[in-house]
């Protein structure tokens, strides 16, 4: 019994200690995020991992679109923070494509995170975005069951 008990104990201080580093990651991003939007519009690209790599990065924009500051934050753990990018300084954020030379030399990863981040500016711009909710897990399974019921009732 001890042992379990002693990994109880492990386990519930891994857990508290997780999440004071997420509080700490957390304030961290918006920092660099209130930092950048003093500077003008921030558009933000995002490739979540659950047990790869993610990637959120933050491009400060002039009134024109064109990037005047990049911050890129990478990583798996609580630990990771934001660094500067001065290599897409004074390009238009809709520039920058895959097949754009500074974003092919990027990491995969990396460069679907700048696709995210230029597909979601042009949505916004062009008025055809709307922040979607993410579903709870009891919405994905009543979505789930209803899809299971129509099938059975059709066949």
């Amino acid at each position: 019994m001890n042992n379990w008990l002693l990994v109880g104990i492990i386990a519930v201080i891994a857990y508290v200690i997780q999440i004071i580093f997420g509080l700490r990651q957390i304030k961290h991003f918006n920092q660099v995020y209130q930092k950048l939007r003093q500077q003008g519009r921030v558009a933000i690209g995002r490739r979540p991992g659950r047990i790869k790599s993610g990637t959120i990065m933050l491009f400060g924009l002039d009134a024109h679109g064109v990037i005047i500051a990049t911050q890129k934050m990478q990583g798996i753990s609580v630990l990771s923070k934001f660094k500067s990018l001065n290599q897409f300084n004074g390009i238009e954020l809709q520039a920058l494509t895959a097949y754009h030379p500074l974003v092919s030399k990027e990491l995969k990863i990396t460069r679907q995170t700048i696709e995210n981040a230029r597909e979601l500016y042009l949505r916004v711009q062009s008025g055809d975005y709307q922040e979607s909710s993410p579903l709870s897990l009891v919405d994905k399974l009543k979505m789930q069951a209803m899809v299971v019921r129509k099938q059975v009732l059709h066949k």
